[in-house]
């Protein structure tokens, strides 16, 4: 899978289009203070729109390349070579987790969404944007993925909250009619 991504790296930013995250901002309570962790974060863009409203922002990637990126972008967050399914934290130390379009990428998902829940503060959120595998283009990325050998296990937004309540998480909000994508955000 990081071949992939270290491929893609230096063009990245202009071959994906970035949605600006509109609903995680309007959802969650940023007071300015609070540790942000993006899981997947890539080239740390997505990442970026959060630098103003928390204290900290750290970012696992497993990708070498795409963590060069983030280091030439964005050198006020903290790049991390890592993985979801064992994330370098102590218990309870994370306010906000958010993960941008790469859940379908992790090799064992439900393992990554139980090590989210461990680092996050009682409290804590997480905010997931993940793409509808039954929109149009939700086929078209699955189909793209699969014959590119990428591995990625797509959810539908049932199946995606339904890992969440698994796992220990309160839904707290959810919008799967917007297409492509779709976005879950939990409490601990």
């Amino acid at each position: 899978m990081n071949f992939h991504f270290n491929l893609l790296a230096p063009i990245y930013n202009r071959l994906i289009k970035q949605r600006y995250p509109k609903e995680l901002m309007e959802n969650l309570d940023f007071n300015g203070e609070g540790k942000l962790l993006e899981i997947g974060g890539g080239t740390g863009r997505f990442a970026a729109y959060f630098l103003d409203k928390v204290h900290e922002v750290i970012i696992i990637e497993p990708a070498e390349k795409m963590l060069r990126q983030i280091h030439i972008s964005y050198p006020e967050i903290e790049a991390i070579k890592g993985y979801a399914e064992e994330l370098p934290f102590d218990d309870n130390s994370i306010d906000y987790v958010i993960v941008s379009d790469a859940f379908h990428h992790w090799s064992k998902q439900l393992d990554g969404l139980k090590e989210a829940y461990r680092v996050l503060k009682k409290d804590g959120f997480i905010a997931m944007e993940e793409i509808h595998p039954r929109t149009n283009w939700g086929r078209f990325i699955r189909w793209m993925e699969k014959l590119a050998l990428m591995g990625s296990v797509f959810y539908t937004p049932e199946e995606l909250m339904n890992l969440f309540s698994e796992v220990g998480f309160e839904i707290i909000n959810n919008d799967w009619t917007r297409s492509p994508t779709y976005f879950v955000i939990a409490r601990k």
